[in-house]
């Protein structure tokens, strides 16, 4: 039932939402105005009285689907509101794409010095610690501790313990995920098997079974490189590498940082080891098509995929998995922490982290990400599932695919999550008539992967990288990794530059 309401509701709110903002998605993509959106659209614009409340929204194009979806389900929940509290919800976004987005930045930041912010702003690669220094977000645990309808624990703790700011949450995604490192099947028996036996893995593990292999085997592998994938990592690999381990030695809230620790000196020694013939040319962006992995094998030794860029078969035995690159295991810190992929927009995994400006409008923009949370949760997790029965492969068994589809994530409400699972099969419909006796299999296969994945989400997790500035850690990188300066120097140069930073300088 829940998704036949998300359908018709979709409907709903196509015409609705025509006086919403600019739109980037044409008309005639979406079905006629029906019976019961003519009667919605009425029941919400029929009274010329009702207040206007007005919500701005500044997002990647890429989510303007899911904002439209929320905006028609607050829209018809107001008009449902005693007739004294009634209002009319006028939702104005600015939807930018990739390439004007530094531009996008630019005015973000004068509207923000000028006191005239967007209400809502999706996170995409903005200096979030900066903005929040400076006051000029909410904590969303304002909104949760304060509001009847919802508490903490209707929401995944470790991920949004990871992502706080000073004990406060200043960025709420909509969905996470995680990293997962697959090992060549092509490398020595003992190398895979050594690999197979982790439930994570961490980036120093995987460099040093890269360093073994190339010291053992390195006469029939020397050509290979040490991972490629999808990204951040695998088109900015190094860097990425670096950031992600560097972060484990500064503590954001005590404002330190700790870059001249022996175990952070070796492990840069081992970087340069590692990444001294790295080829980032040879690193591709690709969801796991057996065609490219196949090509793959003769170019990486690990493959990374984020929870987006990679198959719901990792998670699932008994499947008859692809060839090429085997055991998907995910990322963690040294601490054994699950890295949380990235919440940029760019990049995949965890997808629509919101931030809510502090002023007149935050209670109301709270509303409405409440209703995100719901339309981004819809088309989400194993959704989109890659079943192999008998080798063939099955994509679109769970339902028509919708833009923006995972294969891995998790939505961040654990209500959310838990009700997708109660009709796992809701998409019998789709599923090849070859495989209706098949069912009672993929179920059991589906459900094993599922609680796999709901192990991993109550693990401690940390974000991906930092919040430390690009600009302090590249151009040092480029010195140390063309030989120009030490381990040690490298060190002292970060520690220098990062702690100056964490002090406002």
């Amino acid at each position: 039932m829940r998704q036949i309401y998300f359908l018709i509701v979709f409907t709903i709110g196509i015409l609705l939402l025509s006086a919403c903002g600019r739109s980037n998605i044409a008309e005639n993509d979406y079905p006629a105005e029906s019976e019961t959106s003519a009667t919605a659209r009425t029941v919400s614009m029929q009274n010329d009285a009702l207040p206007i409340r007005t919500l701005t929204i500044l997002s990647p194009n890429i989510y303007e689907l899911e904002i439209r979806r929320a905006t028609t389900l607050m829209a018809l929940e107001a008009a449902e509101l005693p007739e004294d509290e009634r209002f009319y919800l006028n939702v104005d976004p600015t939807f930018y794409d990739w390439q004007d987005w530094e531009n996008q930045l630019q005015r973000l930041q004068i509207r923000m010095m000028a006191g005239d912010s967007y209400d809502l702003i999706f996170l995409d690669r903005h200096p979030l610690w900066h903005y929040v220094q400076a006051g000029f977000f909410t904590d969303f645990y304002t909104f949760i501790d304060a509001d009847p309808t919802v508490s903490r624990k209707d929401f995944f703790q470790e991920p949004l313990t990871a992502l706080e700011i000073d004990g406060g949450l200043y960025a709420l995604p909509m969905s996470f995920g995680f990293h997962y490192a697959f090992i060549n099947a092509s490398l020595p028996e003992y190398i895979i098997q050594r690999f197979s036996q982790y439930d994570t893995v961490t980036f120093c593990t995987l460099m040093d079974i890269y360093t073994y292999l190339m010291e053992n085997y390195g006469h029939e592998y020397d050509h290979l490189n040490f991972f490629g994938g999808s990204p951040p990592f695998a088109n900015d690999g190094p860097r990425r590498v670096l950031e992600s381990y560097m972060a484990s030695f500064i503590d954001m809230d005590n404002r330190t940082a700790n870059l001249m620790d022996s175990r952070f000196i070796d492990f840069l020694h081992r970087h340069r080891q590692v990444f001294a013939s790295w080829n980032p040319t040879g690193n591709v962006y690709c969801v796991f098509f057996r065609s490219v992995l196949r090509e793959r094998i003769n170019y990486d030794v690990f493959w990374i995929a984020s929870s987006d860029f990679g198959p719901s078969f990792t998670l699932i035995p008994g499947q008859r998995k692809q060839d090429y690159f085997l055991h998907g295991v995910p990322i963690a810190n040294t601490d054994d922490r699950l890295i949380i992929s990235p919440e940029y927009a760019t990049y995949a995994g965890t997808r629509g982290s919101v931030c809510i400006t502090a002023g007149d409008n935050a209670w109301l923009a709270w509303e409405f990400t409440k209703h995100l949370i719901e339309t981004f949760d819809y088309f989400s997790t194993f959704q989109n599932l890659y079943i192999y029965v008998d080798g063939v492969g099955y994509r679109e068994l769970y339902g028509m695919r919708w833009p923006h589809q995972h294969t891995l994530t998790s939505s961040i409400s654990r209500v959310l999550y838990a009700n997708n699972w109660d009709s796992a099969l809701w998409g019998r419909a789709y599923i090849p008539y070859i495989l209706m006796d098949r069912l009672d299999m993929i179920q059991q296969e589906i459900d094993a992967g599922i609680a796999r994945v709901s192990e991993y989400n109550e693990m401690p997790m940390v974000r991906a990288f930092p919040f430390i500035p690009e600009d302090l850690t590249a151009a040092n990188l480029e010195l140390f990794n063309r030989r120009v300066i030490s381990a040690e120097v490298l060190a002292q140069r970060l520690q220098n530059s990062i702690s100056i930073w964490l002090l406002g300088g």
